[in-house]
């Protein structure tokens, strides 16, 4: 039995791109050009969607840990993904962390204070 790699490839389906990392990545910058594009002619206020940016960094994460062939580009990918996840807690305001006391705090409910 011939295994060819041509073989192999006919037998596979073909979906005619990978989403990867540098594809996300490649998105990324056209959604931000397009963004400031539309700030520059005062028709979206930018601003209002720049604190979301570590989404991008999440998104990446994510095709890495989906189209990871080895071990490590899964782990890479959940690296990204967790570094992505913490800045986007951190620009909601959900994570607050002090560089003097290298002391890291999650808001606290009002419904706690009497």
């Amino acid at each position: 039995m011939n295994d060819s790699p041509t073989q192999t490839q006919a037998s596979s389906p073909s979906f005619g791109f990978r989403v990867t990392g540098r594809f996300v990545i490649g998105l990324a910058v056209l959604a931000l050009g397009v963004l400031w594009t539309l700030d520059n002619l005062d028709l979206v206020d930018a601003s209002r969607y720049m604190q979301y940016w570590p989404a991008i960094l999440i998104a990446v994460g994510l095709a890495k840990l989906v189209t990871g062939r080895s071990g490590s580009e899964r782990m890479s990918g959940v690296i990204w993904s967790f570094i992505g996840g913490w800045l986007l807690l951190h620009s909601l305001g959900y994570v607050h962390v002090s560089s003097g006391e290298d002391s890291v705090s999650a808001p606290s409910s009002s419904a706690a204070h009497f």
